[in-house]
């Protein structure tokens, strides 16, 4: 079976720009991974298509494109995830809606969706990403990335999104195009793409009926010049690993307790969402915590008194593995207590506004330094640079430097982050 894949295009000296797709299979998976109902199936599968779309649009191989949908309809809202490569990846807040069919005798994806927002959230590795935000027009996705390029973006643009269900509930045909007016477009190439788009009929019947996104694209610029073409195969790719989930949370501390879950990791947590829901202590909560900061396998890790719920052994063990926990990464270590801090590589706290003298526990042992880092931060150095975490001290309590009792401390609660050297 044919793989799903995007035809992009440029016409009339690249006045014109298409994307044209073709997403069954992408859609389709979308639905088995999340056992989406149609409604939400053909909503969700819309949102990916023109999510590789767009992400197609995208200049670095490392630019992230997220697409948020945020609406007071039963489905919630939906986000996707598009990266310049093809890949896309995304889900509905409600995976099984069900509601009557519209005025035109289709699934009610608008209806599901209900009013809200639309946010385009482009990530270029720089210090902040660009978010653009539009109301919902419709809730139908098409009109409403219409509404956003030509509002948000100033590109004029007609958006075509399709999802075609079948009676048992798989996706039978998914796909959707992008055609925008560059600027300084003439007349007679608006006017002749006016045409064309005007006798296109829905995209998935088109699709049903054999076509191809390339001769797709032919009937959208039917009498014109097309200058440049290019395909790219598009496809639901989720880093996602039950594996990497078990070994995090077995990391933090939580295997055991995973072994006796009636489900595994498919076990509900809490009867506030499921009356099979499994209670789960506050330390047990605290290693799933840890656990998703591990899965997240960022560079840096910021443990902010990771074990205060702990009990004495499981602390124990949560330091025992620290090591292993931080790998090579940059591991931050906020914590009150010294006893906490033995395994760090450096200890400084902060003195009534100022930076204290920083100790280094590889120079020492950590059983000799006692009462004036008895209220300290550390921070254990690995990976590319180091951030030195600052202690914090509670009002009313004896200053850790001597006899000091009316010393007022520069704020009461958790430690401060000064972020030096990244």
């Amino acid at each position: 079976m044919m793989k799903d894949y995007l035809v992009k295009a440029l016409a009339c000296n690249e006045h014109v720009r298409i994307y044209i797709c073709s997403s069954t299979h992408m859609a389709e998976e979308a639905r088995k991974r999340f056992d989406l109902w149609p409604t939400s199936a053909a909503a969700l599968g819309r949102v990916l298509t023109v999510g590789s779309m767009m992400g197609s649009m995208l200049k670095g191989e490392e630019d992230l494109l997220t697409l948020q949908v945020t609406g007071d309809g039963p489905m919630g809202g939906m986000t996707v995830t598009a990266d310049s490569k093809g890949h896309v990846k995304g889900y509905a807040n409600e995976p099984q809606v069900i509601l009557p069919a519209n005025s035109q005798g289709k699934l009610d994806v608008g209806g599901a969706v209900g009013s809200g927002i639309l946010r385009v959230i482009q990530d270029s590795g720089l210090k902040d990403p660009y978010v653009g935000q539009t109301v919902l027009q419709t809730g139908e996705i098409a009109e409403d990335l219409t509404y956003y390029f030509a509002t948000s973006e100033q590109v004029p643009s007609s958006v075509g999104l399709g999802v075609l269900m079948e009676r048992d509930n798989t996706v039978r045909q998914a796909g959707g195009f992008i055609v925008q007016l560059m600027p300084f477009a003439e007349e007679e190439t608006i006017s002749r793409l006016e045409q064309n788009l005007g006798k296109i009929r829905s995209v998935t019947s088109m699709l049903d009926e054999g076509l191809t996104p390339e001769e797709l694209l032919g009937l959208v610029l039917e009498g014109m010049d097309i200058q440049f073409r290019d395909t790219c195969e598009v496809e639901f790719s989720c880093s996602c690993s039950k594996e990497r989930v078990e070994k995090a949370l077995i990391d933090a501390g939580f295997g055991e307790r995973l072994e006796r879950l009636p489900k595994g990791l498919d076990t509900q947590l809490y009867k506030d969402f499921s009356d099979e829901g499994v209670e789960v202590s506050g330390g047990e909560a605290q290693k799933i915590a840890i656990a998703r900061a591990l899965y997240k396998n960022a560079p840096f890790i910021i443990l902010d008194e990771p074990t205060a719920a702990l009990d004495p052994i499981a602390e124990a063990e949560i330091y025992a593995q620290f090591n292993q926990i931080a790998g090579d990464k940059t591991a931050i270590y906020i914590s009150h207590r010294l006893s906490s801090c033995r395994f760090c590589d450096e200890i400084m706290v902060f003195d009534r506004g100022q930076i204290g003298q920083p100790r280094r526990l590889n120079q020492r042992r950590a059983g000799q330094i006692r009462h004036p880092l008895a209220r300290a931060g550390a921070v254990l150095h690995r990976g590319r640079g180091s951030l030195h975490l600052i202690g914090s001290f509670v009002a009313g309590e004896k200053h850790p430097f001597g006899d000091k009792k009316q010393a007022r401390p520069v704020h009461d609660g958790p430690a401060l982050l000064l972020p030096w050297a990244l």
